[in-house]
């Protein structure tokens, strides 16, 4: 706990205006010719794949009675508390980014997982029902991405052991924070169809 909130501190000392965070690449890679400079998307990218490990965090200290009531949590709980401008600018900053993320991560389903769990959590910590649906709607853009007969992602057009893991696994953890419902099941089976094909 005293690791995360310190996380928190370190990262958003580097939150910029808009919600999202600034880079500064080693200058090894600033002067490698073979190496491209990060581009709005991957800047974008970069935020969803930190607001998916924030999210989860958040919602798992939420559901953890010690952490709500102890004694010895009380200062973590201030503190984590006194970042709630921080967190809501990075979902904000997410929400300007949602056509980009779905453009740019359109062909890999894992970075559409990470998009998801980010709008997801972070919407479900903050109490934000829209940032919720979008998370659900990155969901469902990955799930179109599963093979129909084999049952694994389609990743970059084609199937990738590696991949169909990763994404796999984001999309159990996806599984894991939603409400049941009908929804949920069929969701549920797909899951099932790529976790028999990395089998």
């Amino acid at each position: 706990l005293q690791a995360f909130v310190q996380n928190l501190r370190y990262s958003f000392l580097y939150q910029e205006q808009d919600g999202g965070f600034f880079l500064q690449p080693p200058e090894e890679l600033l002067e490698n010719p073979d190496i491209s400079l990060a581009s709005e998307a991957d800047l974008a990218s970069g935020v969803a794949f930190f607001a998916c490990s924030l999210g989860k965090s958040l919602i798992t200290l939420n559901s953890s009675i010690w952490y709500n009531n102890a004694e010895e949590t009380s200062i973590y709980r201030d503190e984590i508390q006194s970042f709630q401008t921080n967190i809501q600018q990075t979902l904000e900053y997410l929400k300007n980014k949602r056509s980009l993320l779905e453009m740019a991560d359109q062909h890999a389903p894992n970075r559409l997982l990470f998009d998801a769990l980010a709008f997801y959590t972070l919407g479900k910590y903050l109490n934000n029902d829209e940032a919720c649906e979008i998370g659900i709607n990155f969901l469902n853009l990955s799930l179109h991405l599963i093979d129909e007969t084999q049952g694994y992602f389609i990743e970059g057009g084609g199937w990738d052991s590696s991949y169909n893991g990763v994404a796999l696994k984001l999309g159990l953890e996806m599984y894991s924070i939603l409400p049941n419902s009908e929804y949920k099941k069929i969701k549920c089976y797909k899951l099932i169809r790529a976790m028999e094909w990395q089998r």
